[in-house]
């Protein structure tokens, strides 16, 4: 996603073609427009809406740059591998499914602090 979280965090809005569910950190109409792989006409109508509505494009750029910020910036990636070293630390031989709910707690809370 090399490319596509650098246009992100420089605030451009992005059009992040993929597959459903398979749009890396493109949160579809919140930080910027998804086109379904081998769909030409989606992917034209989503760079038409960028070009032709300014606001739009500004609150999917500004969008896209917080998320960078938020997700993929050092220091969040540093606190994220951290936790996951201190639940597995403190938690063995407890599944995936707790790990899962647990990081998304995690996650949540990163969220809320950011805003």
């Amino acid at each position: 996603y090399g490319a596509l979280l650098e246009a992100m965090s420089s605030g451009l809005s992005v059009v992040a073609v993929g597959s459903p569910g398979g749009f890396g950190p493109v949160q579809p109409e919140k930080n910027g427009l998804p086109a379904y792989r081998d769909n030409e006409s989606q992917l034209f109508d989503a760079m038409k809406r960028i070009s032709n509505d300014q606001e739009l494009r500004q609150s999917l750029g500004q969008a896209a740059r917080q998320t960078v910020l938020r997700e993929y910036a050092d220091t969040a990636t540093a606190e994220k591998v951290a936790w996951i070293y201190e639940w597995l630390a403190s938690h063995p031989g407890r599944g995936i499914d707790d790990f899962i709910e647990g990081f998304a707690r995690f996650e949540e809370s990163c969220t809320v602090a950011a805003r």
